[in-house]
């Protein structure tokens, strides 16, 4: 098929990511950036060995780019054995490359060049012409992702169906988000450390349906605004929730009365505007002098 005098987008990588043999669950990665996961049932839970994760490693393996410049083994290993994410190198973009390592992506790519010289192994023009996964799709079937599922991506959007109950531990751990991250009120539970050291450039709701903000689920995360849940079984804030993260606006609904220890452990809020639904109340464990701005009686408008 032809659009516009060029090919469609091919698809470059596919693969099942079903958690156990009952489940259905495949992943179709394509040319312009789309990542498609459909089926019925969990997706596994990935762990440290490079081989688990798909969107890395197999992705780049099948993929040549118009310059035909073909990633080897050995190359391929070295950048994932780094601690580049694989999704910033194959995305173009200043703003994401200065907002982890505080450089251009010419820059970047130069250290990259440097690094993989003094490792021995010759690469490097500009590594690329895929674009990165501009946007996850995710059918309705899918129940819960799974542990570190895109942990370290750079992805332009992503909605969650209302058929996900669950999240993993790291399901999003130092992953980019720039433009939306949709959480579905079908979310209930929420693994440890669910945004670890994740920026998110849009406002982020968690849903209602949440029973509890998990142990150190936005720590060292970059956010740009987070409102909490509004579930009155929720009342509290885990361990080390929210530690050294960077936030411009966060937003407290009436059923959370409490943060535990260590929740803003070495958190700076000086550059924070604090949201609080209801009327002024003492809140345990958190300073108010230490917002930018503190705004009672917040509507939601």
């Amino acid at each position: 098929k032809i659009e516009n005098d060029k090919p469609l987008a091919q698809v470059i990588a596919t693969g099942d990511i079903s958690k156990t043999s009952n489940d259905h669950v495949t992943y179709s990665l394509y040319s312009d950036g789309r990542l498609n996961i459909e089926g019925i049932g969990e997706l596994k839970d990935f762990v440290e060995d490079v081989d688990s994760k798909p969107f890395y490693i197999d992705m780049v393996k099948s993929y040549t780019t118009q310059n035909n410049i073909t990633l080897t083994e050995e190359e391929l290993a070295f950048l994932e054995s780094g601690e580049l994410p694989l999704g910033i190198m194959f995305t173009k973009s200043d703003e994401i490359a200065s907002e982890f390592f505080g450089v251009t992506y010419e820059e970047l790519m130069t250290m990259v060049a440097q690094e993989i010289g003094a490792a021995g192994i010759s690469l490097v023009q500009k590594l690329t012409d895929f674009p990165g996964i501009l946007n996850v799709k995710i059918s309705e079937g899918v129940t819960s992702i799974g542990k570190s599922t895109f942990s370290s991506l750079a992805i332009n959007d992503i909605i969650i169906p209302n058929t996900v109950t669950s999240l993993g531990k790291e399901a999003f751990s130092t992953a980019y988000i720039i433009n939306e991250l949709v959480i579905p009120n079908s979310v209930v539970n929420v693994g440890e450390s669910l945004f670890w050291g994740a920026v998110i450039k849009s406002p982020l709701r968690l849903p209602d349906s949440i029973n509890s903000i998990s142990k150190a689920m936005f720590i060292f995360a970059k956010v740009k605004s987070l409102e909490l849940p509004h579930n009155e079984a929720s009342t509290s804030v885990g361990v080390r929730a929210m530690s050294e993260i960077s936030i411009e606006e966060l937003i407290i609904p009436e059923n959370i009365v409490e943060f535990g220890s260590d929740v803003f452990y070495d958190t700076d809020f000086t550059n924070t505007t604090l949201k609080l639904y209801g009327s002024e109340r003492t809140i345990e464990g958190l300073d108010l002098t230490q917002f930018k701005e503190v705004i009672w009686n917040y509507t939601g408008e």
